[in-house]
Formats: structure tokens, sequence, C-alpha cells
């Protein structure tokens, strides 16, 4: 049996079939990282910094990074916002309260809420920072109230 291409040459050179196999890698791995980086946990921390989700930098508040603040909502008297900090090369997410009145009045948690809210207690109520689309059944069963999105308030009865 003779061979389709007895007698013919090849066009193509074994130096191209290589550059094709490694530009076809190179699409894969790009393809697979971009599918690791996406929007973020909680979406507010994707849009651009308005001038409500700017906190004036403090001692107490060094720990995030100013240009990550956004404004989530208020409750009690105090204004919480989702923030983001880097510490020793870790990215983590951060919820803030402060209270207006009161320039000393600062409290922070930071973490993460890929699987679980984040909490922060602050004089017997607790705060949750959840990821979007976080199935708040368990919280509004367990008597939580949304105050806003991806914030959640527990407050002590009498408040």
């Amino acid at each position: 049996m003779v061979s389709p291409m007895a007698g013919r040459e090849s066009t193509h050179s074994p130096h191209r079939c290589c550059r094709m196999a490694a530009v076809l890698v190179a699409v894969a791995v790009d393809g697979m990282l971009a599918g690791c980086s996406g929007p973020s946990l909680i979406a507010a921390l994707d849009e651009p910094q308005a001038r409500e989700d700017t906190i004036r930098p403090m001692r107490h508040t060094r720990m995030v990074d100013p240009a990550s603040t956004r404004f989530l909502g208020q409750s009690g008297g105090a204004f919480f916002y989702v923030a983001t900090r880097v510490l020793g090369g870790v990215e983590s997410i951060c919820l803030v309260r402060r209270v207006p009145s009161d320039p000393l009045s600062w409290s922070s948690s930071c973490g993460g809420v890929r699987e679980q809210p984040l909490i922060l207690e602050h004089d017997g109520d607790r705060y949750a920072l959840v990821a979007d689309r976080y199935p708040a059944d368990q919280l509004t069963e367990a008597g939580w109230q949304e105050v806003a999105d991806n914030l959640w308030a527990l407050v002590e009865e009498g408040r």
C-alpha cells in the first residue's frame, strides 16, 4: 500500500507543529487561570469607590486597605462597611463598624465569607457579613434580620 503523501513534500515543518502546540497550551492555561479569577464574593467590592464608601483613616482602621472600603448600611446608629486587607500575603474580607458621632468607636472583624458568615460582635449585638447568594434561611431561622445586601444583625432584645 502506498501512502497518500508519497512523493509529496510536507508543508508543515516540525518547528511549526511545536509552535502550534505551544500556542494551544498557552491558550488552555490562560483559560484555566481566568477561571480562577472572577468577581468578588461580595459584589460591592467590584464597584468603584464612591464618596460614601470612604472612611477616614485612623489608628483603628489601618488594618484595612482604604481604597477597598464600601458602605453597606447602618443599624443602631452605626455605619457598616466591607473592606479588604492583605496580611502576610493573604487577602481577607473585613466588616468594619463605626459610629459617626463617636470617632473612637470603631470595631472590625476580618476573615473569610466563602462558606460561612463573618461575625462582628459589639456590646452584645452581633453582625454578620455574608457572601452574595449566601443561603440566608439559616440566619432568618435563628432570628437574624437583614440590614442591607450582605449585612445581617442579631440585636439583643430591648434595643
